[in-house]
């Protein structure tokens, strides 16, 4: 394989990997508001729970894709294997 097919592979490789910590994390969020509101209605603090849980879903998926990545980013050289996806003006 090149560097060019290395590259799409990385990409959606990556991307799948973001998406799956995402709704990971966004069925634990609602796990835990199912716990909460076990017995009783959610109401309106259930509604505000729920934005707050997808929104934390989105925004910890990407702290936690950005960590791993730059794991890999430390361990792989990755000139060596990937394609430049924005190339540099020239000057």
């Amino acid at each position: 394989m090149n560097k060019k097919v290395n590259t799409a592979l990385f990409i959606l490789g990556a991307t799948f990997l973001n998406m799956l910590i995402m709704v990971l994390l966004i069925l634990l969020g609602l796990f835990i508001i199912s716990l909460i509101f076990k017995d009783r209605e959610m109401g309106a603090g259930g509604q505000i729970a729920l934005i707050v849980v997808f929104a934390g879903g989105v925004i910890g998926a990407f702290f936690i894709y950005n960590k791993i990545i730059r794991i890999v980013a430390n361990k792989v050289d990755m000139e060596k294997y990937f394609h430049p996806i924005i190339k540099p003006r020239k000057r």
